[in-house]
């Protein structure tokens, strides 16, 4: 425990204390007040007048009491808020100086050495890009990228269900349509059968191949990251 908080804790105990001491001479003086002596008994007069004095002699007392604590109790606490707010920002200068310690041994250990890597698959997409530029008729050679990081195409299946339809004997289907008596769809016309066939859903589809963003488009923000 802190010297401030042991302050603080003591301080606000007195003014505990003032405070209820303060509520108990009021309630002392209003009772008196409640109680008035015999206006015919001039020294019951007397002493009820000397003791209203004194009663209110303590409340006047018990206000400055609870004034002075509530002061100490500021006081301390904005001291010890100010002192909080110090260790605060030592911690942060601390944390700081420790940050950029790692962060330095980030650069040196990753960051540069990752910089030197992207700048040697960028020379090497080059090179093969300016040879497939004079390969003449011979085949076509992906950059090393190319071949490790792009997603290759694929052919996504047609989708086939199974359909109830309503077909005559060419395989013609109905334009007109009727509800029957137990509210089923049937042709209008005769000479259509219902029938169970296979029906394509969603036909097959190719997917091309797909090339992820390029490694070097990552150099010129690492480059600046680095200060070059």
């Amino acid at each position: 425990m802190s010297l401030f908080e042991s302050n603080i804790k003591k301080a606000r105990r007195a003014l505990e204390e003032a405070t209820s001491a303060h509520a108990i001479a009021v309630a002392n003086l209003d009772a008196h007040r409640l109680a008035p002596a015999d206006p015919g008994d001039a020294a019951a007069q007397k002493a009820w007048r000397r003791k209203e004095a004194d009663l209110a002699q303590d409340v006047e007392i018990a206000e400055g009491v609870v004034a002075h604590w509530t002061g100490v109790v500021a006081k301390l606490e904005d001291e010890a808020a100010e002192k909080a707010a110090d260790d605060e920002h030592a911690a942060m200068e601390r944390r700081q100086t420790a940050s950029a310690k790692r962060l330095r041994a980030i650069d040196d250990k990753f960051l540069a050495p990752l910089v030197r890597e992207l700048e040697w698959v960028e020379s090497e997409v080059q090179t093969f890009a300016e040879y497939n530029a004079r390969r003449g008729n011979r085949p076509f050679i992906a950059d090393p990228e190319t071949q490790v990081r792009q997603i290759p195409g694929r052919t996504i299946p047609a989708q086939f269900e199974e359909q109830d339809v309503w077909q005559d004997g060419a395989g013609n289907q109905p334009t007109v349509y009727r509800t029957n008596a137990d509210g089923e769809l049937v042709p209008c016309d005769l000479g259509f059968t219902k029938k169970r066939v296979k029906v394509c859903v969603s036909p097959e589809r190719t997917i091309p191949a797909n090339m992820p963003p390029r490694l070097a488009e990552l150099l010129p923000i690492l480059r600046k990251a680095l200060g070059r």
